[in-house]
């Protein structure tokens, strides 16, 4: 038997933030980071060694001028490779889930505080966050957001009728996280 929830709230959310929640669960493991470093530095890499073939290709060509074109081209991918990543990462986030939950302008979610965790229903999919595996409650301007060992739960501030609803229920969670700990 399930036991009753402290607190319960329900919103819609849209694709584009579905896609910024799996954003921000990428940028908290430390897996994605590595890959992102590796790309980085493999993306530029293999920039600098293009530039320094092509320009040896070149009539008259000083081997240090194909060195500076290759350092040159390798720090400039080395630099907007991290931004031209993200804009990669949040189109492909969005075909995956467009993949997933089908041409939807808006997804139901459910949150429930709840003695033993926070227990979220989401498109057809109900999953419950022990709060022994809470890593941090973070109060964004977003939402309240909760970082699990297994995901990322934001509710959104939209999903509560007041500043004072909001502040129970952020409260609430953090006794409850509490109480699991001790």
């Amino acid at each position: 038997m399930l036991e009753p929830p402290t607190s319960h709230v329900q919103f819609d959310v849209t694709l584009d933030e579905v896609v910024d929640v799996h954003h921000r669960m990428l940028r908290e493991s430390k897996i994605a980071s590595s890959w992102r470093r590796k790309g980085r530095v493999a993306a530029a890499a293999i920039t600098g060694v293009i530039l320094f073939l092509s320009i040896q290709l070149l009539p008259d060509t000083v081997t240090a001028t194909s060195l500076f074109g290759a350092a040159v081209g390798f720090l400039v991918v080395y630099r907007i490779y991290p931004a031209d990543h993200e804009r990669r990462l949040r189109r492909r986030l969005r075909r995956l889930l467009t993949e997933r939950l089908g041409e939807v302008q808006s997804v139901h979610c459910e949150v429930e505080l709840r003695p033993r965790g926070a227990r979220v229903r989401q498109a057809a999919v109900e999953v419950t966050f022990d709060w022994g595996d809470l890593r941090t409650i973070e109060d964004t301007p977003d939402g309240i957001e909760y970082l699990f060992k297994s995901g990322i739960v934001l509710v959104r501030s939209r999903a509560f009728a007041s500043q004072a609803a909001r502040d129970q229920f952020l409260a609430q969670s953090r006794a409850l996280a509490h109480q699991a700990s001790t």
